[in-house]
């Protein structure tokens, strides 16, 4: 009986450590033509698996020398804060839209930028490639 509930709980844990739960989408606006050598985001979006319970969205933000990094917690949408972590002045506050099935992101927001404080409101849809 000890040898049948070992090998149930064995089953148990090798499909739970197999489960491919996650996704990674790598995202770039594509300004076409470019006429004013506008600055180019991208994005790297890791969805997964929080510890034992709930979802997790590692959202980084690459915009020029920037980068900005920020999570969502159990949401594909919302209000978002994206903070430097080599800057303290440097932020993205707005909203974010995730969808995993067209693989895009709405990105909107007030951009803030460091040494200058300057604000631009920045409206995006990107396109993302899964990573598999």
């Amino acid at each position: 009986m000890k040898l049948f509930f070992c090998s149930l709980l064995m089953c148990f844990i090798s499909f739970n450590s197999y489960a491919a739960d996650s996704t990674w989408l790598i995202c770039k606006n594509i300004i076409h033509g470019n006429p004013h050598n506008e600055l180019v985001p991208v994005l790297s979006i890791f969805e997964h698996r929080n510890g034992t319970s709930g979802r997790k969205t590692e959202i980084t933000l690459i915009y020029g020398s920037h980068l900005l990094t920020a999570n969502l917690k159990n949401a594909d949408e919302g209000k978002i804060h994206l903070k430097s972590p080599l800057r303290k002045d440097d932020s993205f506050k707005g909203s974010i839209k995730i969808n995993y099935t067209e693989n895009s992101v709405q990105l909107r927001g007030d951009y803030i930028t460091y040494p200058d404080s300057t604000h631009k409101y920045y409206d995006f849809d990107i396109t993302c490639e899964a990573i598999n």
